[in-house]
């Protein structure tokens, strides 16, 4: 009880004040998501495939929340109204790693939002993962409840109305032999090579429904819940692949998604990046006295983490 009450505190502190607008962290030069393909799993004994060229595809729209989240309440509706007649699909990543009341999230959940969002909801908050976040295309990651606009509705619709990136993706294709216990799922991905550009693959089993009353926010009904992540290998390929079984009801299906970043920004970045002109000689004292002070700010990450 403690460790929860002691946890709730940090989140408090560090959440920015409901009048404090909250601006998006556009990472968009650097980082995105295409893809949003759906196999319902729910029909039983099926062998289907889905395909979409790349300007047919889903916008992706990703959910940070927690079943103690009463903020992520308001914010999921005011998500839900500004999605409304579009076509866009929605994930909900709950909280797991140091977790004591929410049973949908995953180890592996935490560790990927941590990669690819985790240094914007640290800008923004000082966490990596903080509850609610709200992340368009991969790459627009708009944290907490405070709108900069008139509303948060404004402010996902505003998101959504952002064009997608120029990935260089062209088409994707999922496909799904089985049934709702086990089966085998293939993939196809094709893209304009870039040699600044690099992809990751990754297949999110998701159940429509999960009904949980002792979740403390009043929900009970939890939607789109991301109950397992798995990172496929290759541009295409099929592996096989048992299910979680589903909280309740009958009710699980995939998406598939494609993660770009810039190699570039990869190479480049950081403090090399930064000082092209210095060599390695002169940069050793200051990369020295940086260590002892990125070893305590990682240690008090991990801290504020657990």
């Amino acid at each position: 009880m403690r460790g929860r009450i002691a946890l709730v505190l940090i989140l408090v502190l560090l959440t920015p004040a409901p009048g404090q607008a909250t601006e998006a962290v556009d990472l968009s030069e650097s980082r995105g998501i295409v893809g949003g393909l759906v196999i319902d799993l729910g029909l039983g004994e099926q062998d289907t495939s889905v395909s979409a060229q790349a300007e047919d595809l889903p916008r992706v729209v990703e959910v940070y929340t927690a079943t103690w989240c009463a903020n992520c309440v308001g914010a999921e509706h005011a998500l839900d109204e500004a999605i409304e007649g579009e076509n866009a699909v929605v994930l909900a990543h709950h909280r797991s790693i140091g977790e004591v009341e929410d049973p949908f999230g995953t180890q592996d959940g935490d560790w990927r939002w941590e990669d690819l969002y985790g240094s914007a909801s640290q800008e923004v908050t000082g966490l990596m993962r903080a509850a609610p976040t709200m992340v368009f295309d991969g790459c627009r990651v708009k944290v907490g409840t405070s709108p900069s606009g008139d509303s948060l509705q404004t402010d996902y619709e505003e998101l959504l109305a952002l064009p997608m990136p120029d990935s260089g993706a062209e088409s994707s294709t999922l496909t799904w032999t089985g049934n709702n216990n086990s089966g085998t799922v293939g993939w196809g991905f094709s893209f304009a090579p870039a040699e600044t550009t690099s992809w990751v693959h990754r297949l999110m089993v998701v159940e429509a429904v999960a009904n949980f009353p002792e979740g403390s926010n009043g929900l009970e009904d939890y939607t789109t819940v991301v109950r397992e992540v798995v990172t496929l290998n290759g541009d295409d390929g099929s592996m096989a692949l048992e299910l979680p079984a589903a909280w309740d009801g009958d009710d699980l299906y995939l998406v598939l998604l494609h993660e770009w970043t810039t190699v570039a920004e990869e190479a480049d970045g950081g403090i090399l990046g930064a000082l092209p002109g210095l060599g390695m000689l002169t940069l050793l004292p200051i990369l020295a006295a940086l260590l002892p002070s990125r070893r305590r700010s990682e240690q008090h990450t991990s801290e504020l983490q657990s």
